[in-house]
């Protein structure tokens, strides 16, 4: 299934993206016992670039559902450690992180 990938997120572009072949909650996650929304299971995943501090570029992962709305993400400061977000949040490795 071909999803479709936004151009960018919170204003910041969309450089590259990476679709797994499952939703996947993060690894450990336990559903909240208040009222507290749950997290939404997620497939997509998106890296955005943006200025960050003192002129440095600034990589943000973000987790996108069905509707393109952020469940969750991080920041980074070189694309490569944004890449190892889903491995280290996750537990997915070997993803395919594709260029926009």
């Amino acid at each position: 299934m071909v999803l479709k990938i936004p151009a960018a997120v919170y204003g910041n572009e969309v450089i590259e993206f990476a679709e797994l072949p499952t939703k996947i909650l993060p690894s450990g996650y336990i559903v909240p016992r208040n009222d507290q929304a749950p997290l939404q299971p997620i497939n997509l995943v998106v890296i955005t670039i943006s200025a960050g501090i003192d002129s440095e570029l600034a990589y943000w992962v973000s987790c996108l559902n069905d509707q393109q709305e952020v469940v969750t993400g991080d920041m980074y400061y070189t694309v490569e450690t944004a890449r190892d977000f889903l491995k280290t949040e996750y537990g997915v490795e070997d993803v395919i992180w594709i260029k926009v």
